[in-house]
């Protein structure tokens, strides 16, 4: 009998919707290994208020990796749960090997 172990690494995730995106759609934008340092990156990308472009709504500092998607509801996202479209943050058992060669960008720290 043949038997091989792997190693999972458990990630969180943070789905957002895309601003010009159908509704539902959504997008894996990042990873981290610590939620704390999710919270505090998606923090930092947030305007201080929001603002038009090209007649959309925009939530995120332009220039940003998340200038075209739409933000999560504050209290959806403080609570950890994700929205009744799957936005915001959650988490997953992954193996190493798929996290090596994913092209998702990783927070860390």
């Amino acid at each position: 009998m043949e038997t091989r172990t792997t190693t999972e690494v458990k990630v969180y995730m943070l789905t957002l919707s895309p601003v010009r995106g159908a509704l539902g759609e959504k997008h894996v934008v990042v990873l981290a290994f610590e939620r704390e340092n999710l919270v505090q990156w998606y923090r930092g990308q947030l305007a201080d208020k929001a603002y038009q472009v090209d007649g959309y709504y925009r939530y995120f500092k332009e220039g940003t990796p998340l200038e075209h998607y739409c933000d999560v509801p504050k209290q959806i996202f403080d609570i950890g749960e994700t929205t009744a479209y799957g936005t915001g943050i959650s988490e997953k058992w992954v193996s190493l090997e798929s996290l090596k060669q994913t092209k998702i960008p990783i927070i860390d720290g």
